[in-house]
C-alpha cells in the first residue's frame, strides 16, 4: 500500500489531501480531516520520500531515476522578473506554468511590498488586471512557491535566474531543488545557436518569434512556456526522448572543463543523490567555494552544464577549481549548519559571506527543542539540540548501542546546567536553522524540552522517540 501511495503522489505533483488518500487507499467514507491525516501520517511519516504541509497535503519527492520521458508534466516553466537596479539582484515577480498542458498558469505572485506601475524600476507595461497573488507578507507566497517547485522539475531562462530564485527561497529557510533545466541547454541539445547575451528578447529573436516585452506579465510568461514546449518538441523530433538521453548529450559538451583536475565527470556522477556539503579547492589546496545540496549528484552536475551563458563566478569556479571535497549528510538541516560553519571557517573567495543584518524580516527563536533526523548511515541518527541564545549542538548516535548515560549528561549540561553562549557569528547559523525548522515543523520528529522537569525525564522521552523511529 505504501508504495502505491508514493506512486500516486508522484503522479499528482501539486499535492494530495490526506482525506483523498484515506478514501482511495484506506477505503474510508467521508473521513473527518484530522482522523484521515493521522491515518495517512501513520503510514508515510517515516518515509523520507514523502512530505506534508500545514494544509495536510502530501507530496512525494521526484524519483531519482532520470529515465523518464521528456514529455512529462513534471517539467514546469518558471518565468521571472528581476530587479537589477541594485546588487544583489532581487526577484520581483515569478510565474509558474505548465509546459505541455495549454501553458496554463499554476501560480504567480509579486514579491515586492508594492506592485510597481510606471515607476523607474519597470516600465508601464505592468498591469493589475492579471490574476496574481499579492499578500501582506512575503512569507506566504514564498512558502507556496516552494511547495510547488519542490515536487517538480523547474525550467529556467538562465542560470542567473535559477540562482536568484534559489537565494530568495534560502533567505526564508527553504532549499530549492537541485534538479532543474535551463533553456540554453535545450538550445544546445537541439543544435540551435542562441543569440547572446541570453535574455527573453534574444530567445524570441533566435526563434523568429514576436518580441514581447519581458515586463508584459499578461503575455510574456505564457509565451515563455510556449517557447519551452517548442524546444521540447524539437528534441523529441530529433529522437531525444528521455531525460537520460538529454543529460548524456549535454555531458558530452562538458568534458573539456575537467582537464588537469583531480576530479572528473565520473566523480560527480558517482555521488549520491542525497543531501550534503561540498567544497572546491584550488591547486594551493585552498577552498575557493563551499556549498550545500539537497541532491549532491544533481547540484554538482549543474556546475558543469553546457549552456551559452555562464556567470563570472561560475566561470572562475570551473577554471580555478582543482579538487572536489564532498560530505554526505542525512538531512537538509545538517547540510545547512555544516555549510555555514565551513564558510565561516574557511572564508572561500567565491562565497558571499552571510550577514544576518541583510536577511529579510524578523524571526522568533524556537522553544528549547531536540530534533531527531536521519544520519547518512542507516545505523545512526542525528540529534539537533537548540536552546535560545545558545550554540546549536549536533550529536550523532549509533542505534541501538548508543551511550544513554552520555546522552543524559549532554542534555543536562546543555539545557539544565551550563550555558553554551552563542557568539555573534553563531546567530546567522541559528537563524538559518530556525527558519528551516519552522518551515518543516509538521514533518519533524522532536521533543519540546520545556515540557519536562529535568534531564532524566527529557532523556526518557527522547529514548522512547528514538526507539519508535528505529523499529
Amino acid at each position: 500500500m505504501q508504495e502505491n501511495i508514493v506512486t500516486y503522489l508522484r503522479e499528482h505533483p501539486d499535492g494530495v489531501p490526506s482525506q483523498v488518500l484515506a478514501e482511495l487507499f484506506l477505503k474510508f467514507k467521508n473521513p473527518e480531516p484530522t482522523m484521515a491525516h493521522c491515518a495517512i501520517a501513520a503510514i508515510l511519516k517515516n518515509d523520507k520520500r514523502c512530505k506534508t504541509n500545514k494544509q495536510h497535503e502530501w507530496f512525494a519527492e521526484i524519483k531519482q531515476n532520470i529515465s523518464f520521458p521528456l514529455r512529462n508534466k513534471l517539467f514546469t516553466a518558471v518565468y521571472c522578473l528581476i530587479d537589477s537596479s541594485n546588487k544583489p539582484h532581487k526577484l520581483s515577480f515569478i510565474s509558474i506554468l505548465d509546459i505541455f498542458e495549454n501553458q496554463s498558469t499554476i501560480f504567480n505572485t509579486w514579491l515586492t511590498k508594492t506592485i510597481p506601475s510606471s515607476q523607474d524600476l519597470f516600465p508601464a507595461e505592468f498591469n493589475l488586471d492579471i490574476n496574481c497573488e499579492q499578500c501582506s507578507t512575503i512569507e506566504e507566497p514564498i512558502g507556496k512557491l516552494y511547495q510547488i517547485l519542490q515536487s517538480r522539475i523547474p525550467v529556467f531562462l538562465s542560470y542567473s535566474e535559477y540562482s536568484i530564485v534559489k537565494r530568495t527561497l534560502s533567505q526564508y529557510g527553504y532549499c530549492l531543488t537541485d534538479d532543474f533545466i535551463l533553456l540554453p541547454e535545450l538550445f544546445k541539445a537541439a543544435g540551435i545557436p542562441i543569440i547572446k547575451p541570453v535574455s527573453f528578447e534574444s530567445v524570441c529573436q533566435t526563434l523568429n518569434h514576436q518580441i514581447i516585452p519581458p515586463t508584459d506579465i499578461r503575455k510574456a510568461p505564457q509565451h515563455f512556456a510556449c517557447i519551452l514546449r517548442e524546444m521540447f518538441e524539437s528534441l523529441l523530433e530529433k529522437g531525444i526522448e528521455s531525460r537520460e538521453m538529454l543529460d548524456n548529450l549535454l555531458n558530452n559538451f562538458s568534458v573539456d572543463w575537467f582537464k588537469d583536475k583531480e576530479y572528473d565527470l565520473n566523480t560527480i556522477q558517482a555521488l549520491p543523490s542525497g543531501a550534503g556539503v561540498y567544497g572546491f579547492k584550488d591547486k594551493n589546496d585552498t577552498f575557493i567555494y563551499i556549498g550545500k545540496a539537497k541532491n549532491l549528484n544533481r547540484r554538482l552536475s549543474g556546475y558543469f552544464r553546457s549552456t551559452d551563458e555562464s556567470p563570472d563566478k561560475l566561470n572562475q569556479l570551473r577554471a580555478n577549481s582543482h579538487k572536489l571535497i564532498t560530505y554526505q549528510c542525512g538531512s537538509e538541516l545538517e547540510a545547512i549548519i555544516y555549510e555555514y560553519r565551513l564558510i565561516r571557517k574557511h572564508r572561500p573567495v567565491l562565497n558571499s559571506q552571510i550577514d544576518i543584518n541583510e536577511r529579510p524580516g524578523h524571526y522568533k527563536p524556537v522553544p528549547d527543542i531536540i530534533i531527531v533526523l536521519p544520519h547518512a548511515l542507516n545505523t545512526r541518527l542525528m540529534l539537533f539540540m537548540l536552546r535560545q541564545n545558545q550554540k546549536i549542538i549536533m550529536k550523532q548516535i549509533e542505534f541501538p548501542t548508543y551511550d544513554k548515560a552520555s546522552l543524559h549528561k549532554d542534555i543536562e549540561e546543555y539545557f539544565f546546567k551550563g550555558v553554551l553562549k552563542a557568539e555573534p557569528t553563531d546567530f546567522p547559523e541559528i537563524e538559518l536553522a530556525t527558519r528551516w525548522i519552522k518551515n518543516n515543523r509538521d514533518e519533524l520528529n522532536f521533543i519540546d524540552v520545556y515540557n519536562h522537569s529535568d534531564a532524566q525525564a527529557t532523556t526518557d522521552v527522547l529514548t522512547d522517540l528514538i526507539r519508535s523511529l528505529c523499529l
